[in-house]
């Protein structure tokens, strides 16, 4: 298993040079993916979200949903950030913003 060289260098930045917190977090979002998250909105989630995997799953989940029902895809990531990643509160201002 090899990592994207870019994923790789922004997980350094974030974590610094300990190597054991920089796997930890290439295997956090690997397993993200592997749950059939898009691997870019899983590394956006998982850093948005203070590296807490249950907290980036939530987000991701409550954006598929958003999205599956049409709202665009910034519209959401959006108002999930802006709702604290409360699925209902964000879907409340998607529909007040039409």
């Amino acid at each position: 298993m090899g990592f994207e060289k870019g994923r790789v260098s922004r997980a350094a930045q974030h974590l610094g040079n300990d190597e054991k917190k920089v796997f930890e977090y290439l295997f956090q979002i690997q397993a993200l993916e592997d749950m059939g998250f898009d691997c870019d909105d899983s590394e956006y989630a998982f850093t948005k979200n203070e590296f807490d995997m249950e907290k980036a799953k939530h987000f991701l989940t409550s954006m598929r949903q958003l999205c599956e029902v049409g709202f665009k895809r910034e519209a959401v990531i959006k108002a999930l950030l802006q709702a604290g990643s409360d699925r209902d509160k964000a879907l409340d201002h998607l529909l007040s913003s039409q």
